[in-house]
């Protein structure tokens, strides 16, 4: 089920953006990829995906099956409450978000295919 996706997709939870090239860690992903083995089989894993569910059509799909069931229900709520404003920098529309999340998410997986190409060698 959709939820919070304030969170992802080139926001963070107070609705600000977050650039694509970002690389998050933690102490155990940092431990295990100091791993050659490690950086391998996550570099394979990836490039597994990428030719799968990872593909851009398909997040692309994704997208578009979200927005489609979401829209008339946000479209509701938008037409409801005319008095928030979309003027603010870091609100956007429906249809500006949906247009952001495709942007970022093309954005983010050209990046990730290069960073871990550069990663795991």
């Amino acid at each position: 089920m959709p939820w919070d996706y304030d969170g992802t997709f080139g926001r963070n939870w107070d609705g600000s953006r977050v650039g694509a090239k970002e690389w998050l860690s933690n102490r155990l992903f940092d431990r295990l990829w100091a791993d050659p083995m490690m950086r391998t089989r996550f570099r394979q894993r990836w490039e597994t995906l990428r030719a799968g569910p990872f593909r851009a059509e398909a997040i692309g799909d994704l997208i578009d099956a979200n927005a489609q069931a979401l829209g008339p229900a946000i479209r509701r709520n938008e037409s409801r409450w005319k008095q928030i404003d979309y003027a603010a920098p870091r609100e956007l529309t429906f249809d500006e978000d949906v247009r952001q999340i495709r942007a970022w998410t093309s954005a983010r997986l050209a990046w990730l295919d290069a960073e871990i190409a550069r990663r795991a060698r």
